[in-house]
């Protein structure tokens, strides 16, 4: 099953106050075809186990397939936009936020 990635469309905004590298940092999340893969595999593969998973968990996950550290405000707001375009479902009742995935027809 091939799946399309969601690239590109509306960036995420910084706030007015913050410095003109947060307002570029926002706008290349979008764009970033890696991040956004890394994001729906972590959240698929963690939720054969697990029922829902958290920004923490995906964090873990990909700094486990990486070996790099990576930024959890960074992994937030790409599975924000992810879950704004319909990728994953927010479930209700959970003290942080917790997604699940929405199956995707092929």
């Amino acid at each position: 099953m091939q799946l399309e990635l969601p690239i590109g469309g509306p960036a995420p905004n910084a706030r007015t106050t913050d410095p003109i590298s947060s307002h570029l940092a926002n706008h290349s999340i979008r764009n970033n075809k890696t991040l956004v893969a890394y994001v729906i595999e972590a959240v698929n593969v963690l939720s054969r186990t697990q029922v829902g998973v958290t920004d923490d968990d995906i964090l873990e996950y990909v700094e486990t397939a990486t070996q790099r550290r990576q930024q959890r405000n960074n992994l937030a707001r790409t599975r924000g936009l992810l879950e704004r375009d319909g990728w994953f479902a927010r479930l209700p009742d959970k003290p942080r936020v917790t997604v699940i995935p929405i199956p995707k027809e092929s």
